[in-house]
């Protein structure tokens, strides 16, 4: 088969000169449009007075945000030269366009869910008639195709390298009206196509349904089920395995479920339509929505849509008008759907997920689940792209294929505008967050909509009810994803317990909003901008900084106002104070024998300055003073006024009703959203909030919040800070964070005992004796050498008589410190 040919074949027949020709003359005449139009509004408005100029700002305000439906039609995905030749088909299963050639006696399979470049598809040897269908099975190695006039069905493989076409054996088939031939599409078998070894295919007549099982390893067609039924219009949806038969009695739909190998029949649906009007191939259409499949009635005289639940226990109907009648054409995009009418040329877009009231909690009962409640979400609007549709053929699923042009098109919608129209048409975010939601891929555009929405101060009301809908999706997702995976889940007093990496790994294309989005992308952003931080420091970095820095400046005013004759002594007290606020300044995590080293160097400095002149030292005290007032430039400059902190600020209100509303749903907070808090209510001076928060475990026990404790309790030296984080890391086992508490307390005589209590056989005495040295403050400091020395040697002891049950301590480096004592 020669490439080239079927290369000029699959082209629409123009050359490259007219094409250059006509892109020109559309890219004149939309400038010319531009000019025009640029023109006519500045004329209008230099006409306009004061008063109409207001009178257009008021209108301009309540127009639509766009005149067009967020649904549009995107540029053509395929193109062909049209002959009497050629013929398209749509593989819903696969998303492939299949063309045949009858000409070149060859398919070409396009994959359009492939946007390379270079990608031209995949020819097929095919010397046969013009098909009324072909499809590809799940694993896209074979196609099943039929040809009528006369009756053939007929398996092949794609490769197709010796030319091997498997025949369907029906008795009698010339005798009966084909009226479909398709692949059960199994969902549990293609999430395993490695292992795939057969497919399901269904052959409908007009006298029969018959279900067939193909082998791939040695190519068998086997018989499995035939159910004989009188039918006239067959109606099936790739994605489900359900069907719709219309009898030979006018007026009555027939179900079938095809399943395990057999046709399992479901109640029949009567329609409510005239006695004289007759059911054509375009009124009914089987259609899956949220993972239920419907079978749906177009009233095109009425402009009326009718829907019937298949796949539930229960079954019900559900009408929508559209209170415009002409021809009707549903499409299901990312479980929207989307209704076209052909008469007003208008689009219609409903989620049958909706509801009005889904603002509370409560909305995660599942009594509800099978009922339909269809809401508008956007006013009807046209397509932006003007096609002819005289000429185009709807696919179900959402195809336009044009067949005079020979360019077949796809229905996308833009969510952004989607999002903008239902705000205009609802008057509140909460609808477009519903929706959002259940779209593939929308986490950025809620997240967005989020943080804009705190920047113009949203009402608590509405806060609320966007974060109980975030969170109530949330929560379903979960107990879905356990459902799929509850294996590798562990399950202990009625509670899932899964990873978030697991959970993110079975999401898919989900729109999902954690705690770490909410935090990641809208809380910590809006602090950032409102309060203009620096974006590589963390919150609790910059408060603890900015307070220190505050109690910094209190030490220097009272070292101003200080007026007696021991200057030189506080002048000491003072430089001391100022190294160790900038070494904590510069790292706030920073080991603690750093910071005493530095203090060892500062006492040296100021011996030396004990032996200079009075003149010296009165100089110094000036030289300070005025270093105080220019000082203060150096400082954080924050635009915070702390008298307006005396009540609970909003915004920390906002991120306790968040996690408030996680807990209503038995969800555990993640920690990244409670160190947030915690880091709020240091920023915001909340100690009582964040004390009640620690004690009544709203936050929960974490290495991370221990550290933020030891810390805030070396700034506030608040004594319940200090028993918290003394607490928190005995539960956590956090032995090394204890022992460095009792040493920056002071509490040396308990560090032994805790060490020899919880076998921290292996910790350096070294670092305790460094850190009783470097207490210049404490003039008991040999008395205090000499009682741990007592407790070493008690234990040493203990050694020698019982060796198995007592190990020895650890006393490298300690030399030195024994000779000093001995000394």
């Amino acid at each position: 088969m020669n490439t080239s040919q079927l290369n000029e074949n699959s082209l629409i027949n123009e050359t490259d000169l007219e094409k250059v020709h006509i892109t020109n003359e559309t890219e004149e005449n939309k400038k010319k449009e531009k000019n025009n139009e640029t023109a006519g509004r500045e004329n209008l408005l230099n006409e306009l007075s004061e008063q109409n100029k207001k009178i257009l700002k008021k209108t301009k305000k309540n127009t639509a945000i766009s005149t067009y439906s967020p649904a549009y039609i995107s540029d053509p995905i395929y193109q062909w030269e049209v002959s009497s030749s050629d013929r398209i088909f749509y593989d819903k299963i696969n998303d492939f366009i299949i063309h045949q050639n009858v000409s070149t006696k060859a398919l070409l399979v396009t994959d359009i869910k492939k946007n390379e470049e270079n990608y031209n598809g995949v020819y097929v040897k095919f010397d046969k008639e013009l098909c009324e269908n072909i499809c590809f099975c799940s694993n896209g190695s074979f196609f099943l195709y039929y040809c009528i006039n006369p009756n053939k069905i007929e398996i092949s493989d794609i490769l197709n390298n010796h030319n091997i076409y498997l025949n369907v054996e029906i008795n009698k088939l010339n005798e009966y009206e084909l009226l479909s031939a398709f692949w059960l599409n199994n969902i549990n078998l293609k999430d395993k196509n490695e292992t795939l070894s057969s497919s399901d295919f269904v052959i409908v007549t007009n006298n029969s349904i018959e279900i067939f099982k193909f082998s791939f390893d040695n190519l068998v067609i086997s018989p499995l089920k035939k159910h004989f039924i009188k039918s006239q219009y067959c109606w099936y949806d790739e994605n489900s395995s359900y069907i719709a038969l219309l009898s030979n009695k006018s007026h009555v739909i027939f179900p079938y479920l095809l399943s395990n190998s057999n046709a399992i029949k479901l109640p029949k649906i009567e329609l409510n339509i005239l006695k004289n009007d007759n059911i054509n191939k375009n009124d009914i259409e089987i259609i899956t929505l949220y993972n239920e499949t419907y079978c749906i009635h177009k009233d095109h005289r009425n402009g009326r849509i009718s829907f019937r639940c298949l796949s539930s226990a229960l079954y019900f109907d559900y009408v929508l008008d559209l209170f415009y009648n002409g021809f009707i054409y549903t499409f299901s995009i990312d479980n929207l759907l989307v209704v076209f009418n052909n008469s007003n040329e208008k689009v219609y877009i409903f989620d049958i997920m909706y509801k009005k009231n889904k603002g509370s909690i409560n909305s995660l009962s599942h009594q509800n689940n099978h009922t339909i409640n269809i809401s508008y979400l956007t006013t009807p609007k046209p397509f932006k792209s003007q096609i002819n549709f005289n000429y185009v053929t709807f696919k179900p699923f959402n195809v336009l294929i044009d067949n005079h042009y020979g360019n077949v098109y796809k229905i996308k919608i833009d969510y952004d505008m989607l999002m903008l129209q239902i705000c205009q048409h609802f008057s509140n975010l909460n609808t477009s967050v519903d929706v959002l939601l259940r779209r593939p891929n929308c986490k950025n555009r809620i997240t967005e909509m989020f943080f804009l929405a705190l920047e113009n101060d949203i009402k608590i009301g509405d806060f609320l009810s966007i974060v109980n809908i975030i969170n109530v999706n949330y929560r379903k997702l979960i107990e879905r994803s356990a459902h799929k995976n509850s294996s590798s889940i562990t399950k202990t007093n009625k509670k899932i317990i899964q990873s978030f990496d697991h959970l993110l790994k079975n999401l898919g294309d989900k729109t999902l909003i954690t705690e770490r989005d909410i935090v990641a992308d809208t809380f910590h952003p809006y602090m950032i901008k409102k309060y203009n931080l620096d974006k590589k420091e963390t919150l609790f970095n910059f408060s603890l900084n900015f307070r220190e820095n505050e109690k910094n400046k209190k030490n220097r005013k009272k070292f101003v106002e200080e007026k007696n004759n021991s200057g030189e002594k506080y002048m000491l007290k003072y430089k001391i104070k100022k190294k160790i606020f900038e070494t904590s300044k510069t790292n706030i995590n920073s080991d603690e024998s750093k910071i005493n080293n530095e203090l060892d160097e500062n006492k040296n400095e100021t011996k030396r300055e004990d032996t200079s002149n009075h003149e010296s030292n009165n100089n110094t005290l000036k030289n300070n003073e005025y270093e105080i007032e220019n000082n203060i430039n150096n400082d954080y400059k924050l635009n915070l006024n702390y008298s307006d902190f005396h009540n609970i600020p909003m915004f920390l209100i906002y991120a306790l009703e968040y996690m408030k509303s996680l807990l209503y749903l038995n969800i555990i907070p993640n920690r990244i959203l409670q160190t947030f808090i915690f880091d709020l209510c240091i920023f915001f001076k909340q100690d009582n909030c964040l004390r009640q928060l620690l004690q009544f475990y709203v936050i929960s026990d974490s290495v991370e919040v221990t550290k933020r404790l030891f810390h805030y309790w070396k700034l506030t030296e608040h004594k319940w800070a200090y028993q918290f984080c003394l607490d928190m890391s005995l539960r956590l086992k956090e032995y090394e964070m204890v022992i460095h508490l009792f040493l920056s307390s002071k509490k040396y005589l308990n560090v032994i005992s805790f060490i020899r209590n919880y076998n921290l056989f292996d910790y350096p005495i070294s670092v305790i004796f460094q850190a009783i040295e470097n207490d210049f403050d404490s003039p008991d400091k040999y008395i205090i050498f000499n009682h741990i020395i007592l407790s070493l040697n008690t234990w040493i002891t203990d050694y020698e008589k019982d060796p198995v049950n007592f190990s020895l301590p650890n006393l490298q480096n300690c030399e030195k410190w024994v000779k000093l004592i001995e000394d």
